[in-house]
């Protein structure tokens, strides 16, 4: 029995509909969707995809006998972690937490302010494509820095949070940044601790590139930090958290992921790489990439220095076949000259004998 042909109509409405969720969710990216395991030690990260502990906060009790740490298992913590063509990127964000191994009350203050105010903070964490960042065409970094003024509204002690005068990349020029941003400067930003209340306003002309912590005014502790990367460095704290991801370079208007020649990694430190082409490869031998596809056919510079290198080594070479035929034909001219002048001076005898 077939459905009335009012379910039918919404059938055929509802059907594509389906398909093009279900598409999406299959193009969607995985990374997106990535979770992480919690770990305090490398051998805790069994999971191949995920096989480094990155402890962004480790503190000892106060008798020293007892550790405690906060990390997650993580496929980089730099670039060199990833494979070629992939760069370590800020995705996970820091939670706050409260410590609760034996330690001082006020230390434990100190570290629960901290941990507030870096919550949402994103550290390096997964690997990624150049290519998903890299658009048309690019300006260099240096044209892009502009000036920006940053202003902050008194808190409710009537006390300046920031001020001061910064150099940036706006946000209304980011698609003419080469590379990947994290974050813009924030418009309002929460004060914690027992000094402050509500939050405290940032205003600015712009919107730019920058990366900021929650501003703690408290008995303890009074910090706040932003720039193109906020550092977590004391109370146990261990981390970098970027403003930008990576920064390549422009070439002929273009975005590349690397400045040619340049070298990256090895020593230690994953798989050593060279720019060819814009691009990251494995570094080998000398004629596999100078001669390659991606090497001279790529680089004007290095054609244009092997074409002068044939034409000179052909000269060269032409020169000596020219002076050696000239030689050949030098000998055998003097021999039939020295032959014919004896020939001439033997009829000569011949003659006055007669």
């Amino acid at each position: 029995m077939l459905p009335p042909p009012a379910m039918q109509a919404g059938l055929s409405t509802s059907l594509p509909l389906l398909l093009l969720l279900l598409l999406l969710s299959l193009l969607s990216d995985p990374a997106a969707a990535d979770s992480y395991k919690a770990c305090q030690k490398h051998s805790d990260c069994n999971d191949t995809s995920h096989p480094i502990c990155n402890v962004y906060w480790r503190m000892k009790s106060t008798d020293n006998k007892n550790l405690e740490a906060k990390g997650i298992c993580v496929q980089c913590m730099d670039d060199c972690d990833c494979p070629v063509g992939k760069y370590c990127a800020a995705d996970f964000e820091l939670t706050k937490f409260s410590p609760t191994l034996s330690i001082a009350s006020d230390d434990k203050k100190r570290v629960e302010l901290l941990s507030q105010a870096y919550q949402g903070l994103r550290i390096p964490s997964m690997c990624k494509s150049y290519s998903s960042d890299i658009r048309g065409g690019c300006v260099a970094e240096a044209y892009l820095k502009k000036g920006v003024a940053i202003k902050s509204q008194k808190n409710a002690n009537g006390v300046e949070i920031f001020s001061e005068v910064a150099s940036s990349i706006l946000a209304t020029d980011q698609k003419k940044f080469c590379g990947k941003i994290n974050s813009f400067n924030p418009k309002a930003q929460e004060c914690i601790g027992d000094k402050c209340s509500g939050s405290t306003l940032f205003t600015s002309t712009e919107t730019f590139v920058q990366v900021c912590s929650k501003t703690i005014q408290d008995n303890l502790l009074n910090y706040g930090a932003c720039g193109e990367s906020v550092t977590g460095d004391t109370y146990g704290f261990s981390f970098t958290s970027n403003a930008i991801d990576w920064n390549g370079t422009c070439y002929d208007g273009g975005c590349r992921e690397c400045a040619e020649s340049a070298t990256r990694c090895g020593s230690g430190s994953g798989q050593p790489q060279v720019c060819i082409g814009g691009k990251w490869r494995l570094k080998q031998d000398l004629t596999a990439y100078t001669f390659g596809a991606d090497g001279v056919q790529s680089n004007a510079q290095a054609q244009l220095l092997l074409g002068i290198c044939v034409m000179f080594a052909f000269a060269c070479a032409m020169m000596v076949i020219v002076s050696v035929v000239k030689c050949i034909k030098s000998f055998f001219f003097s021999s039939s000259s020295s032959s014919s002048s004896s020939s001439k001076e033997g009829a000569s005898r011949e003659m006055s004998r007669v």
